[in-house]
């Protein structure tokens, strides 16, 4: 069985934690710290993204888009020998946490027009849908290779790796909180982006 090499580390803590018995949050180059990281980065465009849609008039959900970023999730899952429904469903997360900022963000500024970002003129804000949608492909692609590597360490551990993911990916979640200084809704849709990332659990 191939056990990839920078998984070291996080074998090394899984060792040390059924030794110990004692809780640790995931080493860094960890995919599960990792995927949370990537998370809270992808959610980071979502206020750009309502921004986009409020200037231009666009509706926040854009069925065609989804289908076709979960579609080619499949397709990559397949190559990298992971299964595909279960990156389907993360990234179904992933794209309605996304969602989840955008519609609380318009709600408050239909509430108070006054917060509402500012019509671009000359044509600038050309392209910005486009542009933060390039960077959100270009996440999509790590979160895929990190989804794989975590599908390989709860294999290469016998399950064990899964089945403390979900205790371990709410202490990443909170760190993440914490070092981005996130806000409720930002916290709650980053928990929400992460709700089937664990391989056995949660």
């Amino acid at each position: 069985m191939r056990i990839p090499r920078r998984l070291g580390l996080t074998l090394a803590a899984l060792a040390l934690l059924g030794a110990t018995g004692a809780t640790l949050l995931p080493e860094p180059a960890s995919p599960l710290r990792a995927l949370t990281e990537l998370s809270a980065q992808r959610l980071a465009t979502a206020d750009r993204v309502a921004a986009a849609k409020w200037i231009g008039g666009d509706p926040i959900d854009d069925p065609a888009r989804e289908r076709e970023v979960i579609r080619l999730a499949r397709a990559e899952a397949r190559r990298a020998g992971t299964d595909p429904d279960v990156v389907a469903r993360v990234f179904r997360d992933q794209i309605d946490a996304n969602k989840l900022v955008q519609r609380a963000l318009h709600g408050r500024w239909q509430a108070d027009p006054g917060t509402a970002p500012p019509a671009a003129g000359d044509g600038g804000n050309a392209g910005e849908l486009s542009a933060v949608r390039a960077e959100i492909d270009r996440l999509n692609a790590d979160l895929l290779t990190e989804l794989a590597e975590l599908a390989e360490l709860t294999e290469a551990t016998e399950g064990r790796a899964g089945a403390d993911c979900p205790a371990q990916r709410g202490l990443a979640l909170d760190e993440t909180r914490d070092r981005r200084g996130l806000d409720p809704l930002h916290t709650r849709a980053l928990g929400h982006a992460l709700r089937s990332v664990c391989p056995a659990a949660g």
